[in-house]
């Protein structure tokens, strides 16, 4: 009897907060779950990580802050406030959450892409590397290897900043 009440006053409780912290879990990456789309693939073949799965999106699907992309071939995404960003074959990047003041951001790890960005409030903001580029109202293109970064502008400004020093591209 003494033994079946220790048990009961241990396993019980542990059962208890177990059982709390599945449905934690559960109800947090539940399928279906509200999130804010932060843009929509535009092509076929884009690959994308979520929550380590990784999955092949169509076109329409939406894309959200933290997801990690790879384009096997050229595609194209439009993001939530109406800019355009082409992705050339072999490109890994990540859309990441946008800090206070921002209204994208782009983590750009490896290959190409070419941005045609939208007029919007807040900053919209490339990391390649130790490279950031900000886009001042512009068509500009980033590519990122272990070498470095390089940025091509076609039309307005953009301010790059690494190593501490800043200067804008027309």
């Amino acid at each position: 009897v003494a033994a079946f009440a220790v048990m009961n006053l241990v396993v019980l409780p542990l059962s208890a907060a177990a059982a709390i912290l599945i449905g934690v879990v559960v109800w947090h990456e539940r399928p279906g779950q509200k999130r804010a789309a932060v843009g929509k693939v535009e092509s076929d073949g884009l690959r994308v990580t979520r929550g380590g799965a990784e999955t092949v999106l169509a076109p329409g699907a939406s894309l959200f802050a933290g997801d990690a992309l790879v384009a096997p071939a050229r595609v194209d995404i439009r993001l939530a406030d109406g800019s355009r960003v082409r992705l050339d074959r072999a490109t890994s990047l990540t859309l990441s959450a946008p800090a206070a003041g921002e209204r994208a951001r782009i983590d750009l790890a490896s290959g190409r892409i070419f941005l045609r960005v939208a007029k919007a409030p807040g900053r919209f903001l490339v990391q390649a590397g130790t490279a950031a580029v900000e886009a001042l109202g512009t068509v500009f293109g980033v590519a990122a290897s272990r070498e470095g970064a390089a940025v091509s502008v076609y039309e307005g400004r953009v301010r790059l900043e690494s190593a501490g020093r800043q200067i804008e591209l027309a």
